[in-house]
């Protein structure tokens, strides 16, 4: 696993860095039917069995975890990565990694390398598309902005959130605050904020 540079030189590295990863989206898009078809079922057995809180609680576990075996000898894991991507979709989980972004880092397992939630969003971002993309760019940017700063990173893929869906309320709002350079910790706040309020 490479760890991200806090600040990428360029626009141009930027866009290299997180350029479209044509073998791994191939992959991860022919295992994202099976992917889809497991969450389908645990979905309908937590409503079955009225256990809605759990079943989320449990989507944002998987994911945590899946982190927290990263480390430096971890490879792309196309059947893996399929299984977030669904994950993913959840808003509740992903309202939970964007306060894990903004700095809440006490749900992550003890064992999570640093800046293993960047390197798995950015992963993400080569390997997927539409709303898929659009919320794995915009959770790599909410980390690389309110960790490092990185507000020419950040844009890059806000500008590829914004793109891969135009209707991505949180990648608008991001991309926002980093086009007027709001300072990263007032954004990190905002996100917090706007967790506990929901």
């Amino acid at each position: 696993m490479t760890i991200p540079p806090p600040l990428f030189p360029s626009r141009w590295a930027a866009k290299r860095a997180f350029g479209k990863d044509g073998w791994l989206t191939r992959r991860v898009r022919e295992a994202l039917p099976e992917a889809e078809s497991k969450h389908a079922e645990r979905l309908a057995a937590a409503l079955r069995a009225n256990r809605h809180e759990q079943h989320h609680d449990a989507e944002l576990h998987a994911v945590l975890i899946y982190m927290s075996r990263m480390n430096s000898l971890w490879q792309s894991d196309p059947l893996g990565l399929a299984d977030l991507i669904v994950r993913l979709r959840c808003d509740r989980v992903r309202d939970e990694l964007y306060e894990i972004a903004a700095g809440r880092t006490d749900r992550l397992h003890p064992t999570t390398v640093p800046d293993a939630d960047a390197v798995l969003y950015g992963l993400l971002t080569t390997a997927t598309s539409g709303p898929d993309q659009a919320h794995a760019a915009t959770l790599t940017a909410l980390t690389i902005y309110t960790r490092y700063g990185d507000g020419t990173t950040a844009e890059v893929l806000l500008d590829k959130a914004c793109t891969a869906d135009p209707e991505h309320h949180v990648a608008k709002t991001l991309h926002l605050a980093v086009i007027q350079q709001l300072a990263p910790r007032d954004v990190a706040a905002t996100f917090l904020r706007s967790h506990t309020q929901h």
